[in-house]
């Protein structure tokens, strides 16, 4: 699927939800994407998630998964989480949240 159409789709989505729940797992080579959509919805004034495994996982390692990129240290993904409504870093429990506020 073309990325304008995928671009298009996840911002409908978001414009059409009140809750704005992003997922990092641990072995998401790059947050990018996840990153975006949250700070879109923040944005536009949706409730914010981070469920940020990644983060947990990777924080002795100073560079993101892919082999050539520093951008995604973890001092990046900081001021994510500075910014979100609620921070996790263990999936179950960010589900419950989840449900709680729904």
């Amino acid at each position: 699927m073309p990325s304008k159409m995928y671009s298009s789709m996840d911002r409908l989505a978001i414009d059409n939800s009140d809750i704005v729940f992003g997922y990092l797992e641990a072995d998401n080579p790059t947050p990018i994407n996840t990153v975006a959509e949250l700070c879109y919805g923040k944005g536009k004034g949706k409730t914010t998630i981070l469920c940020d495994e990644w983060h947990r996982d990777n924080l002795a390692n100073l560079r993101t998964l892919k082999p050539n990129g520093d951008w995604y240290k973890p001092h990046y993904l900081d001021m994510v989480r500075e910014w979100v409504d609620f921070y996790e870093t263990d999936f179950g429990r960010a589900k419950e949240l989840l449900k709680w506020l729904s």
